[in-house]
């Protein structure tokens, strides 16, 4: 993955965004665990494309899965991305 944006989630846990590794033109996020040797782990620490976030978000909010305070954190996150985009 050849990472363009990292969001620090503290304790070295990490959201990157970057190019996909099977395709340069699609846009992946990993969740990202440090081990101790610096590196990252595979087993925690997936890429997966951009748009694969959708039906995981849906389909965990279907079965609430969730707590409120989680939810009204995605809810409100979307609430602003539409408002950016439309100013």
């Amino acid at each position: 993955m050849n990472v363009q944006g990292t969001v620090d989630l503290g304790d070295g846990h990490r959201i990157e965004f970057g190019q996909g590794t099977w395709n340069l033109t699609d846009t992946s996020v990993r969740n990202r665990y440090p081990t101790r040797t610096g590196g990252f782990s595979p087993h925690s620490s997936s890429e997966m494309p951009i748009h694969d976030v959708v039906p995981i978000a849906v389909e965990t909010l279907q079965r609430d899965l969730l707590n409120s305070e989680e939810t009204m954190q995605i809810l409100q996150a979307a609430v602003d991305s539409i408002r950016r985009r439309l100013r």
